[in-house]
């Protein structure tokens, strides 16, 4: 039983990065605006292996695979970009499918089952929610709520991942434990609502890039309005939070689980900075975009790692004073 649980909780770690690598995946088909690379779903252009040249395609499938008045045209690199994503998606759902099974059979703590399930149920409304955001042409508003649903998936895996290593995260005498819960919670809090202001700016962003054709991107930051000074000005608010709490954990502990969240903290901040500070300067460059919102995820998921380190410890400490 030791062996099986062993092989759960190292699987439970691999589909929460995978999750991660979902997501960096839609990053990158939406940066390089072959969110329609595929106009149907879930084969692409009628075909489960996709095709690499316009001579496999049907002689009508500019009028065939019209959806909502998106003119279809065919471009290769687009089209595999979208159907590697796809296949993403499907192994994670395997992945999950897998956890949920394995979690079955992990006796002691119903609470994991739960979770796995609900994490399954989530991974089937977001397969109904990509079918959806292809045939309405990548409404912004769906699109959102398809990456909300990812973030969920992630936080709940988190949780598992948290449960299930347990012995390895108690931290003995964390000082002033209860006001870094409430330090962590406001920062949680403030780290969402800059990610929702965020979710706006790119909404703004996928607009001009598809109207300019993805070219003169020094002029993306211009046309931008009142919600990209927000997130700007924001994102002072959020660094502030972030280095005085990454400042009180670092004292309040000197064991490993909280240095190294110290650590992770620290490093993911600096890239979601620097980052921001590129695309609002530089034309906002292709490449840092899906990193940008990658980083914005994990500094999300660590934040709730944290939490669920705190929570997991006090429950303990708990138990221990009523023995």
């Amino acid at each position: 039983m030791q062996r099986q649980h062993l092989g759960f909780k190292r699987f439970v770690v691999l589909t929460v990065v995978s999750v991660y690598l979902l997501i960096l995946a839609g990053g990158i088909v939406r940066t390089t605006g072959s969110g329609m690379g595929c106009p149907d779903w879930p084969k692409c252009f009628g075909r489960w292996v996709p095709p690499t040249e316009v001579s496999q395609l049907p002689a009508d499938y500019k009028t065939k695979y019209v959806v909502h008045g998106y003119q279809t045209e065919f471009n290769a690199v687009k089209t595999w970009i979208e159907y590697i994503n796809r296949l993403l998606g499907a192994l994670i759902g395997i992945f999950i499918i897998v956890a949920f099974v394995l979690s079955l059979q992990y006796k002691t703590d119903k609470t994991i089952r739960i979770l796995c399930g609900l994490a399954l149920l989530m991974v089937i409304l977001e397969g109904i929610v990509g079918k959806y955001v292809v045939s309405t042409n990548l409404k912004p508003l769906l699109i959102s709520f398809h990456l909300w649903g990812s973030i969920f998936i992630i936080v709940l895996l988190i949780y598992v991942m948290c449960r299930v290593w347990r012995e390895n995260l108690q931290v003995e005498n964390i000082i002033h434990l209860d006001q870094l819960k409430t330090i962590n919670v406001l920062l949680i809090a403030a780290t969402i609502i800059q990610t929702i202001i965020g979710t706006q700016v790119r909404q703004q962003i996928d607009d001009l890039s598809m109207s300019l054709g993805f070219e003169r991107r020094l002029e993306w930051i211009e046309r931008l309005d009142y919600y990209f000074h927000l997130h700007r000005t924001f994102s002072i608010v959020v660094f502030l939070i972030h280095v005085y709490f990454i400042y009180k954990l670092y004292k309040s502990n000197s064991g490993s689980v909280i240095k190294w969240s110290c650590y992770g903290l620290a490093l993911l901040v600096a890239i979601e900075m620097i980052g921001g500070i590129t695309m609002g300067n530089f034309g906002i460059p292709a490449f840092v975009q899906p990193i940008h919102m990658l980083g914005a995820t994990m500094l999300l998921g660590l934040q709730f790692f944290v939490l669920f380190v705190f929570r997991l410890n006090a429950t303990n400490s708990a138990i221990q004073l009523r023995q």
